[in-house]
């Protein structure tokens, strides 16, 4: 009888949260905003760092980054990976997925993902840096997935931090 009496007052009186419909998944999918939001973060947080390091510690300076241009970009990409896929692994957020409270997650179970996915994900990630279709595709979109997304069956959802 007070299930009723809570149900009628507005409470919520549901055991299971865990499982979503297919429309309560469409709408705790991140925006594209918050998504650029987050990318253009991690630029400044880790990509930044590794430039500088790369190009004035490691390669010597400017002038020979661009003599060697391809190995000074390995020397950033490289790291990159490494440090985005175990963050994407270990906790399913970069610190800008952080700070904007969005997670990549596994697209069926809403788990975090493995490392292979997550590595798959990342190269997929550059590729559709380098194409203009890779950008292009989530502004038609009505979930705003992106190419990597939908390769290697992934989502970015809304992930309130814990406080």
């Amino acid at each position: 009888m007070s299930r009723w009496r809570d149900t009628k007052k507005g409470k919520d009186t549901s055991k299971d949260n865990t499982t979503l419909s297919i429309e309560e998944v469409d709408t705790i999918n991140a925006t594209l905003l918050s998504r650029v939001k987050a990318f253009v973060t991690d630029s400044f947080m880790i990509v930044m760092p590794l430039m500088y390091l790369s190009i004035y510690l490691i390669m010597g300076g400017r002038e020979l980054f661009e003599q060697n241009m391809l190995l000074g970009w390995l020397f950033i990409l490289v790291p990159y990976l490494i440090i985005t896929v175990l963050f994407i692994v270990i906790k399913g957020q970069t610190p800008g997925l952080k700070a904007y409270e969005i997670k990549i997650v596994d697209n069926r179970t809403h788990e975090n993902i493995s490392i292979f996915t997550a590595t798959l994900r990342f190269l997929l990630f550059v590729l559709s840096i380098i194409s203009i279709i890779g950008v292009l595709i989530p502004l038609f979109r009505k979930d705003s997935k992106t190419i990597q997304d939908l390769l290697a069956s992934t989502a970015v959802i809304n992930y309130p931090n814990e406080k």
